[in-house]
């Protein structure tokens, strides 16, 4: 991910494995739709209820889900995306599907 220093207008890289993106109030989706994530009539990103997308490794927590507005729901649903995303490096549930 390359860095840009607002004050300074320099740049820097920083090596990264994930990404998590929180701006004001509206949700920030754009990330996703350029990804082909699907959303809800309502703008936010459509997801099951372990926090999957309909792009196979792409997961949503968060204000981008919608509901309530609040740190600690967001922070609870991220802990939630994480023990998914855990459980499916684990148990890859897409392997079992093509088996099926």
């Amino acid at each position: 991910m390359e860095l840009a220093d607002t004050q300074t207008r320099q740049t820097s890289r920083l090596p990264i494995n994930g990404v998590f993106v929180a701006i004001g109030y509206d949700p920030e989706v754009e990330l996703a739709k350029k990804l082909g994530v699907e959303l809800t009539s309502e703008g936010y990103i459509k997801h099951d209820s372990k926090h999957r997308t309909n792009v196979q490794g792409i997961y949503a927590a968060g204000d981008v889900e919608g509901g309530y507005k609040q740190i600690v729901i967001a922070a609870g649903k991220g802990a939630e995306a994480a023990m998914t995303i855990f459980e499916d490096l684990m148990n890859p549930y897409w392997k079992k599907e093509k088996a099926g």
